[in-house]
């Protein structure tokens, strides 16, 4: 076993034995470093279980074993809670189950592992994959479930907090390394099967990583925890701590030159407008004054950023390099021909299963909605898109127009990067807790956070 996974299971084993507020903590900050396995390939079969995995499973067992049966089982069934996103999962457990076995070798996919560098057709049939992806996708359902269950307690608002600003600066100090030139010191964390699995430069212009495998995952991560910074500043509480995480997280969302991560950007500005004129309109004199501050410390914001860009040379021409290789050059490009031929077969593997789908793992693709469909089916997306609705439809009560809406409008950011960029049917621990906090009970909104 080498040095990184024997520190992480040190770490975990003793944020175990503290309690679940280091668990969480813990866990939550774990998924800054995606390249990191807690427990060797090696040791499992090739099969890589990351730090962020161990930690979040950990969570999982440590909050079941204290928490009531009859309180578990009425988060995880009831309507008004996760009942919808639970019968999702269990559709799914069925669908990979059955399915791969049903449609075995009847139709051609792109597998989610590939035995070389090149993705290649290969034939349906049940794959150690299809377990893989079945256990992360549970794992994200468990995940919201416990947070579900957390979110009830007074002193929770704090603990996300803190989860939250843990893994907003870990992110920004590795990927401040690997800009910095001094990607070497992370090397260590870099244990996984798949390590560093994407190209780090476009041009002459360098992709920050981070201490993640690729400069896509470290941008829709830094995306997604930007976009819960910005859309629930109140409830983590926009002291200096969070606004420095937001600039400097804003700067690494530009440096990681994702596609990815620019469209998040775009969704998350759209958000953030819309929550702003909720905010204004809704919630009286006072919200209606800290909005109008806030558009215009953003506009004057925008204006020096726009500023910076015109007139240094050295940002300049870098940033219109990137804007044409990932915007003007994207579709052109054979990368992005690739991901888009992995989306078209899965979508017609689903139709040759006749909408029932081909199980969660079956099918690579680069759109996470698609795999939904193609991994779970018709029956699979319905109770996936009324669990979504339901988000809507049961926003937490007794709150402002503001805040009522604040954990919705936080989503979309990544809804949209598993929309661009997912591989599989699984809709990730950050949504997971998002989708955990959205519960009728969720004290998130109560009282002001704890500033230590």
């Amino acid at each position: 076993m080498d040095l990184a996974s024997l520190a992480a299971l040190i770490v975990l084993t003793i944020s175990y034995a503290k309690g679940i507020k280091a668990i969480f903590v813990i866990a939550v900050a774990s998924l800054a470093f995606g390249s990191l396995a807690a427990l060797p390939p090696a040791f499992t079969g090739g099969i890589t279980i990351t730090a962020s995995s161990l930690g979040f499973l950990l969570l999982v067992v440590k909050v079941i074993k204290v928490a009531r049966l009859n309180q578990i089982l009425h988060v995880a069934f009831s309507f008004k809670e996760l009942g919808f996103l639970t019968f999702y999962v269990l559709w799914s457990l069925v669908a990979t189950l059955v399915f791969p076995w049903l449609f075995d070798g009847t139709m051609y996919v792109y597998p989610v592992r590939s035995a070389g560098i090149d993705y290649v057709l290969v034939p349906l049939s049940f794959t150690t994959s299809n377990l893989t992806q079945e256990f992360y996708l549970i794992l994200s359902y468990s995940v919201a479930l416990v947070v579900s269950l957390l979110s009830s307690d007074a002193d929770f608002q704090s603990l996300f907090r803190s989860a939250i600003l843990s893994v907003a600066i870990a992110m920004i100090l590795t990927g401040a390394i690997d800009y910095l030139g001094a990607g070497w010191i992370l090397e260590f964390t870099r244990n996984a099967s798949y390590a560093l699995a994407g190209e780090t430069n476009i041009g002459s212009s360098r992709r920050v990583v981070g201490a993640m495998p690729e400069a896509s995952s470290f941008g829709w991560l830094m995306t997604a925890l930007l976009s819960i910074l910005i859309l629930l500043r109140k409830t983590l509480g926009l002291d200096s701590k969070v606004l420095i995480c937001i600039i400097l997280a804003i700067i690494f969302v530009i440096l990681c030159a994702s596609s990815t991560a620019y469209g998040m950007f775009v969704a998350l500005i759209f958000a953030f407008l819309f929550q702003t004129l909720l905010r204004a309109v809704f919630d009286g004199q006072i919200e209606r004054e800290k909005s109008i501050l806030e558009i215009i410390c953003l506009s004057l914001l925008c204006v020096l950023l726009f500023e910076i860009v015109l007139y240094v040379d050295a940002i300049r021409a870098p940033l219109f390099q990137l804007v044409d290789e990932l915007v003007l050059n994207k579709s052109a490009s054979s990368s992005f021909e690739e991901r888009t031929r992995w989306s078209r077969i899965a979508y017609e593997a689903f139709i040759s299963s006749y909408g029932l789908g081909i199980g969660v793992g079956s099918a690579r693709t680069s759109n996470g909605l698609i795999n939904i469909l193609a991994s779970t089916g018709v029956i699979g997306s319905v109770l996936f898109l009324l669990y979504i609705l339901r988000l809507f439809y049961y926003a937490p009560a007794n709150h402002r127009m503001y805040d009522r809406f604040a954990l919705s409008l936080s989503m979309l950011s990544p809804f949209i990067g598993l929309a661009l960029s997912s591989a599989t049917a699984d809709f990730g621990i950050i949504l997971a807790i998002l989708f955990g906090l959205q519960s009728p009970k969720s004290l998130i909104f109560t009282g002001d956070p704890s500033y230590e």
